[in-house]
Formats: structure tokens, C-alpha cells, sequence
């Protein structure tokens, strides 16, 4: 079996690139903001022992709005040669050509500059922990790259499974299309 992937051709409606930009961040879809803005306001609520200033709060507030886009981006990045034979990401800008690599990393360098200049706002510890905080960012989309077990899905469905990757691959993989997508199964497991 090769693991060679052909980038296939997506047919998508044309869009801008302010769009393509747009939804490359998942702006369009703001559950995943939400989902990181709930754990991100109970420590700061436990942090402060009640309600958190209105500064930490907008600083918070802001930092997950553009951490959360940065992640979209570099998983995105991480997975544009899988992306186009997933049902469910195959519209994405990368994989339609509306956005260019070379422009997400653009992209994401703004970002994470935007994020910086955030916590730069708060104290030193919460910018020393900023750096560990970004770094898990940037390499946990690379996770299915770099860990051993393996999800195998195909058309059939998933071979060798995890929780999470029964939800990821099942029925999304393009039909007569085999990938094999690694992942941390410690994490996935407590997902």
C-alpha cells in the first residue's frame, strides 16, 4: 500500500480571500471558541477566588478567540495532503486553493503575534507559561504524525480503533480511499 496521497481536485464555490481567510480561523464556526472560552473563565474565576478584573477577562476573552484560530490554522497546515480526502474537510480554503500555505503561515505568524502582545499585558508568570501554553498550540495538530498507534479507516470503516478516531474517520474517508492517521490514544482515550 503506498502512503503516497494524490491532492485531489476539489470543486468549491469561489470565494474571496478575506473569506477563505475567514474560514481557514473557523470563524464560521464558533463552538470550538466556546468550547476553549468555558475552561479558559473557571480559571479565571478559581484564579481570582470570585469574579476576575475586566482586564484579565478581555485579555482572556481575546487570547482564546486568537489561540483558537492559530490552532485552526496549524491544523489545517498539518493536515492539508488528508484534508482533501475527508468528506467533512475537503471545502476547507487550504484544500480549494482560496488560501495558500504560504499565506496561512502568514497567517498564523499574525496571530500569534496578536497573542503575544495579549499576554504580554499580564504578569511574568502568565507570560512564561504563555510560551509552554503556545507550544502545545502549534505541535499537538502534528500528533497523529508523530505517535505510534494507528487508526486505519476506509470506506469500510475503522479497522483499528480509539474513541476518537471512530468519530474522526467514520464515514467521512472518501470511498476506495485508504489512510492511515496516527493518534495519541492517552489523549484521545480521555476525550
Amino acid at each position: 500500500m503506498s502512503t503516497d496521497l494524490q491532492k485531489p481536485t476539489i470543486q468549491a464555490p469561489p470565494v474571496t480571500k478575506w473569506q477563505g481567510l475567514w474560514e481557514l480561523m473557523r470563524f464560521h464556526k464558533p463552538i470550538g471558541t466556546w468550547l476553549l472560552a468555558a475552561p479558559t473563565a473557571w480559571a479565571l474565576v478559581i484564579a481570582s477566588n470570585g469574579w476576575p478584573e475586566a482586564k484579565l477577562l478581555i485579555i482572556f476573552s481575546l487570547g482564546v478567540v486568537v489561540m483558537r484560530s492559530a490552532g485552526c490554522v496549524v491544523n489545517d497546515l498539518a493536515d492539508q495532503d488528508l484534508d482533501g480526502h475527508v468528506e467533512r474537510t475537503r471545502t476547507r480554503p487550504l484544500i480549494t486553493g482560496a488560501v495558500t500555505a504560504n499565506e496561512a503561515l502568514v497567517l498564523l505568524g499574525i496571530l500569534l503575534f496578536l497573542a503575544l502582545l495579549l499576554v504580554l499585558m499580564t504578569n511574568p508568570f502568565t507570560v512564561m507559561l504563555s510560551f509552554f501554553g503556545a507550544g502545545l498550540a502549534m505541535i499537538y495538530p502534528l500528533h497523529e504524525a508523530l505517535d505510534p498507534p494507528a487508526t486505519v479507516c476506509s470506506r469500510g470503516g475503522v479497522f483499528m480503533v480509539n474513541p476518537h478516531g471512530i468519530c474522526r474517520c467514520h464515514q467521512h474517508i472518501t470511498p476506495g480511499v485508504m489512510v492511515v492517521i496516527r493518534c495519541q490514544f492517552v489523549v484521545d482515550r480521555c476525550l
